[in-house]
């Protein structure tokens, strides 16, 4: 099933969840600590920026759509190469958590992106 673009800028927008989020400090096994910021676009456009502090950054872009509580995105390039890559947050209070496809992808580690702005 295709759904038009303005299908899934009204999904989206009505559900809230588009925005920046943010998480800092987080464990990284090369570097002292990763912050990610996350960019969920009221078009249904995302992007994921990972910062290895004091290695360099990586930046993910891709699409997004809500079902319910949930942001489901698939990733489709890596610094410019094609990837396919999904993963599922849940918005809990003013925080997307991640949870899948694989809950353990980051490890034992429950990754908690904090929103910081909304889109509008």
């Amino acid at each position: 099933m295709t759904i038009a673009i303005s299908s899934a800028h009204e999904l989206n927008s009505s559900d809230g969840l588009n925005g920046v989020y943010i998480s800092k400090n987080l464990p990284a096994t090369s570097t002292a600590a990763r912050n990610l910021t996350l960019i969920l676009s009221e078009d249904g456009t995302a992007a994921m920026t990972t910062e290895f502090v004091g290695k360099g950054t990586l930046i993910e872009r891709g699409a997004w759509r809500a079902k319910g509580k949930r942001a489901e995105i698939t990733w489709t390039e890596l610094d410019g190469a094609d990837i396919n890559l999904r993963m599922i947050f849940e918005l809990r209070e003013n925080e997307l958590v991640f949870i899948g496809p694989d809950p353990n992808a980051f490890g034992a580690l429950e990754i908690r992106l904090y929103r910081v702005s909304a889109m509008k």
